[in-house]
């Protein structure tokens, strides 16, 4: 049997393939799992966080990811809102902005003087472009601030 030089390149050029996605499988299915997420919160006053939303440069779109509404404290820093969330939508993308729905229930002045007081509800979202680290890979850690604002209703 005649074995030419060539004989032996396509079995070494599949291993060497096969030995390239395995050594970069985050990039195949395992990427943006397990990703926390957290706010500063710069109001002197609680709020409850009702949805987060990442700017998607890679795709040039707004990802949301809905969860359980999770309150926050004024003041808080680092406060941890979703632990060991799979954003599978956003593998390797590189998100550039986080935006930040949240709600607060006020007295409103125009039923201040009723019993009970007549309360709104406040609606607002809050956008942080200080992401240092874009790319959304397994375990990366997600922050975004609430900047302040004055409170409605005082």
């Amino acid at each position: 049997m005649y074995l030419s030089k060539y004989s032996f390149r396509r079995p070494v050029l599949a291993g060497v393939m096969l030995m390239l996605i395995a050594s970069n499988a985050h990039a195949f299915g395992n990427a943006c799992k397990n990703v926390n997420l957290s706010v500063d919160n710069e109001n002197d006053y609680g709020v409850l966080v009702t949805r987060f939303e990442f700017w998607s440069a890679s795709e040039g779109r707004w990802l949301g990811d809905d969860f359980r509404n999770i309150t926050v404290p004024g003041g808080a820093k680092d406060f941890v809102v979703r632990r060991g969330e799979n954003l599978e939508k956003m593998e390797n993308d590189r998100v550039s902005q986080i935006r930040v729905h949240y709600e607060y229930d006020y007295v409103s002045r125009e039923g201040s003087w009723e019993i009970p007081p007549k309360v709104e509800t406040a609606k607002l979202t809050s956008t942080d472009t200080t992401i240092t680290d874009p790319v959304c890979v397994a375990g990366r850690w997600y922050k975004a601030t609430i900047q302040a604002r004055p409170r409605l209703g005082s």
